[in-house]
């Protein structure tokens, strides 16, 4: 199933647009299209743009047409399809009594800040900078997570929060199918 993408509302568009190239960035590792949802053309997004063009072999005029926007949406889907098969993302440490907190700086962060950005409109989360530091916004915005899924409200990423988010993000991905 595809995001249908409304062209009439130029908002709507772009951040359709930014989302797919987001998700193919999530998928494929690939963090030249980790560009932030603003719904705005702008350079991180027309760079990217670019970018998937010339890997699809199209013309790198920056263009968001129809002719692109087919190959994106057949792009996001096979990466949703093959991500949707291997369950849940699950690269949280083993270790007992492991948090992420404040002014962490890893990998681990930067996944929990993408996720909280996909779910910001099922939670109304603040947007956090996807850096991978472990900020007070990171942290507030975990709190809030936590608050509204009766979780223990620490604003630390214990091994139950990172299941719920994991889930939530699983479950938003795969709603987009």
């Amino acid at each position: 199933m595809s995001i249908f993408v409304d062209l009439s509302d130029e908002t709507n568009r772009i951040a359709g647009l930014q989302r797919m190239l987001r998700t193919i960035g999530l998928g494929e590792n690939n963090s030249s299209f980790l560009i932030p949802i603003t719904g705005v053309f702008d350079t991180d997004t027309e760079t990217a743009l670019k970018l998937f063009q010339s890997e699809c072999g199209l013309t790198e005029d920056g263009k968001y047409t129809f002719e692109v926007w087919k190959h994106l949406n057949k792009k996001f889907n096979e990466v949703v399809a093959e991500n949707s098969r291997s369950g849940s993302i699950r690269p949280y440490p083993e270790s007992d009594g492991y948090e992420i907190a404040g002014g962490e700086r890893s990998e681990l962060v930067f996944i929990t800040q993408l996720m909280l950005n996909s779910l910001r409109m099922n939670y109304d989360l603040p947007h956090v900078p996807v850096n991978g530091v472990y900020d007070e916004i990171t942290m507030n915005s975990v709190r809030k997570f936590q608050e509204k899924n009766k979780l223990n409200a620490t604003g630390r990423v214990d091994r139950r929060t990172w299941d719920k988010l994991a889930e939530d993000y699983n479950d938003t991905v795969n709603d987009n199918q």
